[in-house]
């Protein structure tokens, strides 16, 4: 009740509607630090007040959100043909120098495309980064465990190799 909306944002459309519904401040990116210098003396100015409930304008720019489309395939070459593989045969992708390894129940495939370029373009509640070399298949998951040291490592269902965990990571499977 005591929260006060400020706006930061690369999108100028819903400016007014924000502030006629009593956001505080709107920010256009990018921005420089005079402009956040005068957002912050507004936020000081106001912290006494009751601030203005947003619950609909939220709600209204959630709803008028671009839906990001997800990868569905990927064309792998190999030798003179081009593969098609679905994402959701993928077990896993895992980097290799300038490429990157597309892992399926039924073998494996190089593209060239960076494992940042493809997490940003696969759907995360799916490809789960488990490893900074790594993203796997949530759905391919069978289980996991831990080595003798104690990291953890994923099972797969299909495949006989098991995919280190980083600590920055194991909180992934902390339910499991």
């Amino acid at each position: 009740p005591r929260a006060h909306v400020v706006f930061v944002t690369a999108y100028d459309a819903h400016a007014v509607a924000a502030f006629e519904r009593g956001a505080l401040d709107y920010v256009l990116k990018p921005y420089d630090i005079a402009r956040l210098a005068l957002t912050v003396r507004r936020l000081k100015e106001r912290v006494a007040i009751a601030p203005a409930a947003l619950d609909g304008v939220l709600r209204e720019l959630v709803a008028a959100m671009p839906q990001r489309e997800h990868l569905r395939w990927i064309n792998a070459s190999q030798g003179q043909e081009v593969r098609l593989i679905t994402v959701d045969e993928v077990c896993y992708f895992q980097a290799d120098t300038k490429y990157t390894r597309i892992v399926t129940g039924h073998g494996d495939a190089l593209i060239r495309r960076s494992l940042r370029e493809l997490q940003d373009q696969l759907d995360p509640a799916q490809f789960w980064l488990i490893h900074r070399s790594t993203i796997v298949n949530a759905s391919a998951i069978a289980g996991v465990a831990r080595d003798l040291r104690g990291r953890v490592q994923v099972k797969l269902r299909t495949r006989p190799e098991r995919l280190p965990v980083s600590e920055a990571n194991e909180h992934l499977f902390r339910q499991m």
